[in-house]
């Protein structure tokens, strides 16, 4: 798989995150492969366990907008719903977002296993 596929199959628009970096794809490749490092969704799902809704919204934000960044958009979208659904006291409807997010995230990390 390439970036280009990997940013389709994620829902965003491969031309519009190359021009975020600047029309570099060298360094969007590399930021691209560092992302499953970044420890966002580990404390998001620790939040969840332990009903910290602070954390929740604080790790979901971040990877709402480092997924935006590099074109995951649909990881950003259902990200951004739990965002909200947190803000706005819903908990129950956050434990089944978090869910929809698990399940993009974890599809993504798997694709960008995949990079060439």
């Amino acid at each position: 798989m390439d970036l280009n596929e990997l940013i389709t199959r994620a829902g965003g628009d491969y031309e519009q995150t190359l021009r975020r970096f600047a029309g570099n794809e060298a360094i969007m490749h590399r930021f691209a492969l560092k992302f499953p490092q970044d420890p966002s969704f580990q404390e998001m799902a620790e939040g969840v366990a332990r009903k910290d809704y602070p954390l929740v919204e604080r790790a979901a934000h971040t990877i709402k907008g480092t997924a935006a960044n590099l074109g995951f958009q649909a990881l950003s979208d259902c990200s951004a719903a739990l965002v909200l659904a947190v803000r706005e006291g819903d908990y129950s409807s956050a434990d089944s977002r978090f869910e929809t997010v698990k399940g993009a995230y974890l599809e993504l990390i798997g694709w960008i296993g995949a990079l060439a």
